[in-house]
C-alpha cells in the first residue's frame, strides 16, 4: 500500500526541476519514507565524492529521484516503487493496463491486465530494458518478465 502511494505521490515530480521539501513527496515517518530517506542521503554523500561522480552519475534530480525509487524497489523487492518510471517509458495508456509488480535479482515483473499488453510489452522488451537502464542506471533491471490473469 505504502509504495502504491508512493509512486503515486512521485509521478509527477520525475519532471520537475525546483527542490521540494521530502515530507511533500511521502508521509512522514513510514518505513518507505525513512528508506528513501536515507537512500537519499547516501546518494547525496557519495556524489560529493568525485571517484563516484565520474562514475555515470545523474545529471538533474529525475535522474536522482529515478536511481533513489530504483534502491527502494531493490530494497523491498516491489516493483511499484518504479511506477512512476515505468509512466514515463510506456505512457499512461500502457501504464493503466500493466503495472511494475516485482523487482527480484533484476528481474522486473510486469502484470498486464490483458493478453494483447502482454504480446505487445514483450515485442518492445528491449527497446523498454533499455530505457529503463537508462533512468535506473545499468545493473536495476537487467531482465522483463510480463504475465497476465
Amino acid at each position: 500500500m505504502e509504495n502504491r502511494v508512493l509512486s503515486q505521490d512521485i509521478s509527477g515530480l520525475l519532471s520537475m526541476t525546483k527542490p521540494i521539501p521530502v515530507a511533500n513527496v511521502m508521509p512522514p515517518f513510514s518505513p518507505v519514507y525513512s528508506l528513501a530517506l536515507r537512500i537519499g542521503r547516501d546518494n547525496c554523500a557519495a556524489m560529493s565524492d568525485s571517484s563516484v561522480m565520474a562514475q555515470s552519475s545523474p545529471t538533474d534530480m529525475s535522474q536522482v529521484l529515478a536511481r533513489v525509487l530504483a534502491q527502494v524497489a531493490q530494497r523491498t523487492g516491489s516493483g511499484t516503487a518504479l511506477s512512476a518510471v515505468w509512466l514515463q517509458v510506456v505512457g499512461a495508456v500502457i501504464a493503466s493496463h500493466c503495472k511494475p509488480r516485482s523487482l527480484q535479482q533484476g528481474t522486473l515483473t510486469v502484470s498486464c491486465d490483458a493478453l494483447q499488453w502482454k504480446i505487445e510489452l514483450e515485442g518492445r522488451s528491449a527497446d523498454l530494458l533499455g530505457q529503463l537502464r537508462d533512468r535506473l542506471g545499468p545493473n536495476t533491471v537487467t531482465r522483463l518478465s510480463f504475465e497476465c490473469p
